[in-house]
Formats: structure tokens, sequence, C-alpha cells
């Protein structure tokens, strides 16, 4: 029992879901970049809010019908 891959996983890059999960991947690394004295402009309590924000909208942008042509939204509801 290996992992497979959803049908139309090649074309995943196209749903809102793919993409959002992507940018919260490239969101801490850009931070990182960011000079020091910049960072401390930001207030704390905004990286947390953000960090929410960013997963609430992952989980938006997975319930949201794309009319995307691939399989790839409905073979996961498949199976449930």
């Amino acid at each position: 029992m290996g992992i497979r891959l959803i049908k139309g996983a090649g074309g995943a890059w196209r749903l809102l879901s793919v993409q959002l999960a992507a940018l919260s991947t490239i969101l801490p690394t850009t931070w990182v970049l960011i000079p020091q004295e910049m960072r401390a402009q930001i207030p704390p309590d905004w990286l947390a809010i953000s960090g929410l924000v960013m997963g609430v909208l992952i989980i938006v942008g997975r319930l949201i019908d794309q009319n995307i042509n691939t399989e790839a939204t409905s073979s996961d509801t498949e199976g449930d």
C-alpha cells in the first residue's frame, strides 16, 4: 500500500489551495531575508495572525469549485 497521487495531480498547481499552500511555504523564507530593522517594525502578533489567515484561506480555497479541467477536485471526495 504505497502512496498514490490523485487523478489529475499534474494540473493541481492550478488549484487555489495548492497555490496558497505554496505561498505559505515561501513567506517564512522571505521573512528571514527582510532586514532586522524592517522586521522590528512589524508587530509580533501579525505573524501569528497571518499564519492563521493563510490556513483559513487554504481551506476556503480547497472548498471553492474552481471549474478547472482536472479531476483532482472530484477524485479527492470520491473516497469520502
